[in-house]
């Protein structure tokens, strides 16, 4: 059993509750509800003009996101269609041999031994930008549907340029608050509830059995920023949790600037101290071990010194501060010149 992607996108429609003020078939209105009904005619087309609003100092202009949109859509839609469910009562999805990698986005070809074409799962694979769109077509507007999202997701990944992410080191970041907003105004609050749901929380309110999620119980963002990180963006994904007490404002816990590295930027001594979502990851020491044992071969400094310190001891100019690996992290206690790895 897996997923077809258009299907998913469909419930989404169902969740619509953007407000079209009239009957015209404005496709260029960002909005869900001016592409997800059929039209009455066969030839009202969806505009390659329709997008959100880009910021004024953005890496990627309006069509150079649409691009990508496109990319991305058609290697989730190939992705998805590989995923297998699990049997042992979770109910989530997992990988089999497919990966992100394997789709050959954003250069290269399929990987097909790995991820074969599933073609009663797979609809858009030979659309490119300049393939014509049309109302009456539901896998148009499936696609359609899924470009809106890529495309709210890249432009707010876009709008960090150099500048703007080196200040965010120390002020921090807002982009799961901006992609909620985003998503709001293009569908509705249940549509971005949703989205915001499986795509970026790991916490408990993102598990209802209605929800796609993975079995490691990582989001679905997790995934897509592999090949995010690859398209020219300085920020390619991100972790959010959720605060409900606060009219369901969500927090930004760390952002992907390095695949697999997830960094927290604004130096929130409290929020170090962990989230709920969040499990402590000791591979972040293998990580150290081994990016030390690099530098030891590379460095006449270290030649003959032997193997790591004991005990967790390591010297502070070896830990990355603020640093996430592979989602999850852990904290650190000063030690004079040193760092000493905690569990808490």
């Amino acid at each position: 059993m897996s997923l077809r992607l258009g299907y998913y996108l469909k419930e989404l429609w169902e969740l619509d509750s953007s407000s079209c003020q009239d009957s015209t078939l404005n496709t260029e209105e960002f909005l869900l509800c001016r592409i997800k009904r059929q039209g009455n005619t066969p030839n009202v087309p969806i505009t390659s003009k329709r997008g959100p609003k880009t910021q004024e100092g953005s890496l990627m202009k309006s069509d150079e996101i649409r691009v990508r949109a496109i990319m991305v859509c058609k290697a989730l839609e190939g992705w998805f269609s590989n995923l297998q469910r699990q049997e042992d009562g979770r109910g989530g999805w997992t990988e089999d041999k497919c990966r992100m990698t394997d789709l050959g986005v954003p250069s290269g070809t399929r990987n097909e031994a790995n991820c074969p074409r599933h073609y009663d799962k797979e609809d858009w694979q030979t659309f490119t930008k300049d393939t014509p769109l049309y109302l009456w077509q539901e896998r148009h507007r499936s696609f359609q549907t899924c470009v809106d999202i890529m495309s709210i997701f890249i432009n707010i990944y876009s709008s960090y340029t150099s500048k703007k992410v080196q200040a965010a080191r120390e002020s921090g970041t807002s982009i799961c608050q901006e992609m909620n907003k985003g998503l709001e105004a293009w569908g509705g609050k249940e549509v971005a509830k949703r989205i915001m749901s499986e795509w970026f929380l790991t916490s408990q309110e993102a598990k209802r059995p209605d929800y796609i999620r993975m079995n490691n119980g990582l989001p679905l963002n997790q995934n897509l920023s592999i090949i995010l990180n690859k398209m020219q963006l300085l920020i390619s994904g991100v972790q959010c949790s959720r605060d409900d007490k606060e009219g369901a404002s969500y927090k930004d816990n760390c952002v992907f600037t390095d695949q697999p590295s997830c960094e927290m930027m604004g130096g929130d001594e409290e929020s170090m101290q962990g989230e709920k979502f969040q499990e402590i990851l000791t591979k972040i020491r293998e990580k150290e071990e081994q990016e030390e044992r690099k530098e030891k071969r590379k460095s006449p400094q270290y030649q003959g010194r032997g193997e790591l310190p004991q005990n967790n001891i390591i010297p502070h100019s070896r830990v990355k501060r603020n640093n996430y690996l592979y989602g999850q992290w852990c904290g650190s206690v000063r030690t004079g010149d040193h760092i000493k790895l905690v569990s808490r």
